[in-house]
């Protein structure tokens, strides 16, 4: 939040819908994002993770949808709407 720009920034990480598991990391789960699949232990608890992660940033986009007061709010989210089911962030405020 900048009070002299009455600007708020929100960033959301859907990469679950987005890119997971094929596209993750630009190659997938057996590629680019094989070492982030590695530290979560499996393919499943990545999922998991990474649904949690989305669920959290749907939450706190909800949440400062209703208590913003500011005029200006940038939000920063990596896929277009194809990729998140059809839903854009933006629709929200």
């Amino acid at each position: 939040s900048v009070p002299e720009l009455d600007f708020e920034l929100i960033a959301l990480d859907w990469n679950r819908d987005g890119g997971f598991p094929g596209a993750l990391g630009g190659t997938g789960v057996e590629g680019g994002a094989q070492r982030l699949r590695e530290h979560c232990g499996s393919e499943v608890k990545l999922k998991e993770s990474l649904k949690s992660i989305q669920v959290a940033s749907t939450r706190l986009l909800s949440y400062r949808a209703q208590a913003s007061t500011h005029t200006n709010v940038a939000l920063i989210s990596h896929y277009p709407d194809q990729f998140q089911g059809g839903y854009n962030p933006r629709d929200v405020f």
